[in-house]
Protein backbone atom coordinates (compact mmCIF):
# COMPACT_ATOMS: atom_id res chain seq x y z
CA UNK A 1 0.00 0.00 0.00
CA UNK A 2 1.52 3.67 -1.34
CA UNK A 3 0.88 6.42 0.98
CA UNK A 4 -1.56 7.73 -1.15
CA UNK A 5 -4.19 5.04 -0.66
CA UNK A 6 -2.76 4.53 3.20
CA UNK A 7 -3.94 8.15 3.99
CA UNK A 8 -7.15 7.29 2.11
CA UNK A 9 -8.42 4.79 4.45
CA UNK A 10 -7.73 6.92 7.55
CA UNK A 11 -9.29 10.26 6.01
CA UNK A 12 -12.10 8.83 3.39
CA UNK A 13 -13.89 6.37 6.17
CA UNK A 14 -17.40 7.43 7.13
CA UNK A 15 -16.98 8.55 10.41
CA UNK A 16 -14.37 10.49 9.00
CA UNK A 17 -16.51 11.85 6.34
CA UNK A 18 -19.23 12.48 8.46
CA UNK A 19 -16.53 14.85 10.67
CA UNK A 20 -15.06 16.73 7.67
CA UNK A 21 -18.22 17.52 5.85
CA UNK A 22 -19.99 18.82 9.45
CA UNK A 23 -17.21 21.07 10.12
CA UNK A 24 -16.59 22.10 6.21
CA UNK A 25 -20.03 22.71 5.50
CA UNK A 26 -20.58 20.29 2.90
CA UNK A 27 -22.69 17.52 2.00
CA UNK A 28 -20.80 13.94 2.37
CA UNK A 29 -20.84 13.17 -1.19
CA UNK A 30 -18.99 16.17 -2.26
CA UNK A 31 -16.83 15.75 0.48
CA UNK A 32 -15.52 12.44 -0.32
CA UNK A 33 -15.30 13.29 -4.41
CA UNK A 34 -13.29 16.05 -3.20
CA UNK A 35 -10.84 14.50 -1.03
CA UNK A 36 -10.58 11.74 -3.80
CA UNK A 37 -9.35 14.54 -5.99
CA UNK A 38 -7.40 16.56 -4.17
CA UNK A 39 -5.29 14.25 -1.50
CA UNK A 40 -3.20 12.28 -4.73
CA UNK A 41 -2.32 16.06 -6.28
CA UNK A 42 -1.31 17.52 -2.70
CA UNK A 43 0.81 14.53 -2.00
CA UNK A 44 1.52 14.95 -5.76
CA UNK A 45 2.53 18.76 -4.96
CA UNK A 46 4.54 17.84 -1.85
CA UNK A 47 6.45 15.63 -3.43
CA UNK A 48 7.60 17.82 -6.26
CA UNK A 49 8.49 21.03 -3.45
CA UNK A 50 10.60 18.33 -1.55
CA UNK A 51 13.10 17.86 -4.62
CA UNK A 52 14.91 20.72 -3.82
CA UNK A 53 16.45 20.58 -0.31
CA UNK A 54 15.18 23.87 1.05
CA UNK A 55 11.32 22.00 0.51
CA UNK A 56 12.50 18.48 1.66
CA UNK A 57 13.68 20.52 5.05
CA UNK A 58 10.76 23.00 4.78
CA UNK A 59 8.15 19.94 4.33
CA UNK A 60 10.17 18.19 7.46
CA UNK A 61 9.65 21.01 9.75
CA UNK A 62 6.21 21.02 9.27
CA UNK A 63 5.89 17.44 9.67
CA UNK A 64 7.08 17.81 13.12
CA UNK A 65 4.53 20.82 14.29
CA UNK A 66 1.87 18.17 13.14
CA UNK A 67 2.26 14.95 15.53
CA UNK A 68 -1.42 14.91 16.10
CA UNK A 69 -2.25 10.77 17.17
CA UNK A 70 -5.71 10.75 17.60
CA UNK A 71 -8.24 9.48 15.50
CA UNK A 72 -9.03 11.35 11.79
CA UNK A 73 -12.36 12.16 12.81
CA UNK A 74 -11.37 13.94 15.99
CA UNK A 75 -8.42 15.94 14.05
CA UNK A 76 -11.34 16.63 11.34
CA UNK A 77 -13.68 17.90 13.82
CA UNK A 78 -11.12 19.71 16.27
CA UNK A 79 -9.41 20.94 12.88
CA UNK A 80 -7.60 24.92 12.96
CA UNK A 81 -8.85 25.98 9.43
CA UNK A 82 -6.58 28.98 9.35
CA UNK A 83 -3.61 26.21 9.72
CA UNK A 84 -4.98 24.20 7.57
CA UNK A 85 -5.48 27.05 4.88
CA UNK A 86 -1.74 28.11 5.52
CA UNK A 87 -0.75 24.73 4.77
CA UNK A 88 -2.48 24.60 1.37
CA UNK A 89 -1.74 27.94 0.35
CA UNK A 90 2.48 27.05 0.77
CA UNK A 91 1.80 23.16 -0.88
CA UNK A 92 0.35 25.11 -3.67
CA UNK A 93 1.76 28.34 -4.02
CA UNK A 94 1.09 30.11 -7.01
CA UNK A 95 -1.30 27.65 -8.40
CA UNK A 96 -3.94 27.92 -5.58
CA UNK A 97 -6.50 29.98 -7.08
CA UNK A 98 -6.26 27.62 -9.98
CA UNK A 99 -6.07 24.28 -8.49
CA UNK A 100 -8.88 25.12 -6.06
CA UNK A 101 -11.02 26.53 -9.53
CA UNK A 102 -10.41 23.46 -11.22
CA UNK A 103 -11.20 21.51 -8.18
CA UNK A 104 -14.42 23.03 -7.42
CA UNK A 105 -14.94 22.93 -11.46
CA UNK A 106 -14.53 18.39 -10.93
CA UNK A 107 -16.32 18.49 -7.77
CA UNK A 108 -19.60 20.41 -8.56
CA UNK A 109 -18.57 22.54 -5.36
CA UNK A 110 -18.09 26.31 -4.64
CA UNK A 111 -14.77 27.52 -4.32
CA UNK A 112 -15.43 28.25 -1.00
CA UNK A 113 -16.72 24.95 -0.22
CA UNK A 114 -13.37 23.34 -1.44
CA UNK A 115 -11.45 25.64 0.41
CA UNK A 116 -13.17 25.14 3.71
CA UNK A 117 -12.82 20.78 3.07
CA UNK A 118 -9.07 21.40 2.10
CA UNK A 119 -8.07 23.37 4.92
CA UNK A 120 -10.18 21.48 7.65
CA UNK A 121 -8.85 18.50 6.26
CA UNK A 122 -4.74 19.76 5.70
CA UNK A 123 -3.96 19.38 9.49
CA UNK A 124 -4.97 16.05 9.81
CA UNK A 125 -3.42 14.90 6.37
CA UNK A 126 0.20 16.48 8.13
CA UNK A 127 -0.07 14.66 11.06
CA UNK A 128 -0.88 10.86 8.90
CA UNK A 129 2.63 11.83 6.87
CA UNK A 130 4.68 12.60 9.75
CA UNK A 131 3.00 9.05 11.29
CA UNK A 132 4.07 6.81 8.10
CA UNK A 133 7.79 9.39 8.05
CA UNK A 134 8.17 8.36 11.58
CA UNK A 135 7.23 4.88 11.36
CA UNK A 136 10.00 4.71 8.26
CA UNK A 137 13.08 6.18 10.25
CA UNK A 138 12.04 3.80 13.07
CA UNK A 139 12.70 1.13 10.47
CA UNK A 140 15.44 2.86 9.13
CA UNK A 141 17.10 2.99 12.38
CA UNK A 142 16.66 -0.46 13.22
CA UNK A 143 19.23 -1.55 10.14
CA UNK A 144 22.84 -2.05 10.18
CA UNK A 145 22.80 0.94 7.29
CA UNK A 146 20.23 2.96 5.66
CA UNK A 147 18.84 1.13 3.56
CA UNK A 148 16.80 3.19 0.60
CA UNK A 149 14.64 -0.16 -0.30
CA UNK A 150 13.52 -1.00 2.82
CA UNK A 151 12.25 2.66 3.47
CA UNK A 152 10.32 2.54 0.12
CA UNK A 153 9.17 -1.05 0.57
CA UNK A 154 7.67 0.20 4.18
CA UNK A 155 5.21 1.81 2.13
CA UNK A 156 4.54 -0.98 -0.73
CA UNK A 157 6.33 1.44 -3.09
CA UNK A 158 8.89 0.64 -5.92
CA UNK A 159 12.03 -0.23 -4.75
CA UNK A 160 14.98 2.36 -5.06
CA UNK A 161 18.39 2.69 -4.18
CA UNK A 162 20.68 5.21 -3.40
CA UNK A 163 22.38 4.87 -6.48
CA UNK A 164 19.39 5.28 -8.39
CA UNK A 165 19.32 7.77 -11.24
CA UNK A 166 16.24 9.34 -10.52
CA UNK A 167 17.71 11.90 -7.88
CA UNK A 168 15.30 12.47 -4.84
CA UNK A 169 12.24 13.67 -6.94
CA UNK A 170 12.34 9.92 -7.82
CA UNK A 171 12.91 8.99 -3.97
CA UNK A 172 10.10 11.08 -2.92
CA UNK A 173 7.86 10.02 -5.37
CA UNK A 174 8.43 6.61 -4.32
CA UNK A 175 7.88 7.49 -1.16
CA UNK A 176 4.93 9.12 -1.45
CA UNK A 177 3.59 7.17 -4.81
CA UNK A 178 3.81 10.30 -6.48
CA UNK A 179 2.82 9.73 -10.22
CA UNK A 180 5.28 9.85 -13.27
CA UNK A 181 4.38 12.62 -14.63
CA UNK A 182 5.90 14.79 -12.66
CA UNK A 183 9.48 15.12 -13.96
CA UNK A 184 11.36 15.74 -10.10
CA UNK A 185 14.96 14.65 -10.72
CA UNK A 186 17.43 17.08 -9.47
CA UNK A 187 20.73 15.19 -9.91
CA UNK A 188 21.17 14.83 -5.96
CA UNK A 189 21.54 10.74 -4.93
CA UNK A 190 19.16 11.63 -2.21
CA UNK A 191 20.90 10.44 0.48
CA UNK A 192 22.26 13.09 2.55
CA UNK A 193 18.75 15.05 1.51
CA UNK A 194 15.79 12.12 2.80
CA UNK A 195 18.49 11.53 5.73
CA UNK A 196 18.03 15.07 7.16
CA UNK A 197 14.33 14.91 6.48
CA UNK A 198 14.09 11.82 8.04
CA UNK A 199 16.79 13.07 11.09
CA UNK A 200 14.25 16.11 12.12
CA UNK A 201 11.51 13.92 13.14
CA UNK A 202 13.96 12.57 15.67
Amino acid sequence: MNLINFLMDSMSDDSSVDALAEKAGTTKKQTSSLLSIALPLLIQYMTQNASSQSGALSLANALTQHTDTSSMMQQFSNADSQDGNAIISHILGADSDNVVGSLAQQTGMGNEQVINVLGNMAPGMMSGLSAAATSAQAQQQQADSFDFSDLMGSFGAPQASAGSTGGIGSLFSSLFGGGSSVDLNSGNDGTDLLSSLLGMLK
